[in-house]
């Protein structure tokens, strides 16, 4: 995959595993109607392979609410394996916050 930077063709790896795991997120739709709860964040240390296989992650700043938490894990463990190769080993920091993933769907 293509590491693009300035006006160069491509998606950053990070970008890309962002959207992965975004896509394997489900979070209740509840939790999503409510305001107060919009402002959720969370961050997370993802390694994976060059292959596209996850090595490991961990939760480095959990969002404080154990649903989001719990169905971030879920995301990140339904990830484990990309859909195609990165150029190298990585190790990203990925932000993953409510505000995204309402977007997102």
């Amino acid at each position: 995959m293509p590491d693009g930077t300035g006006d160069e063709v491509g998606v950053s790896a990070l970008a890309f595993v962002q959207a992965f795991i975004q896509q394997n997120w489900a979070l209740s739709p509840y939790l999503l109607d409510q305001s107060r709860l919009r402002d959720l964040e969370a961050k997370a240390t993802l390694s994976y392979a060059a292959s596209g296989e996850m090595i490991r992650y961990r939760i480095n700043t959990p969002s404080g609410n154990q649903q989001f938490d719990d169905s971030l894990k879920k995301a990140i463990t339904k990830s484990k394996q990309l859909p195609q190769p990165l150029p190298k080993q990585l190790d990203l920091l990925v932000t993953f916050n409510l505000k995204e993933m309402a977007r997102g769907k």
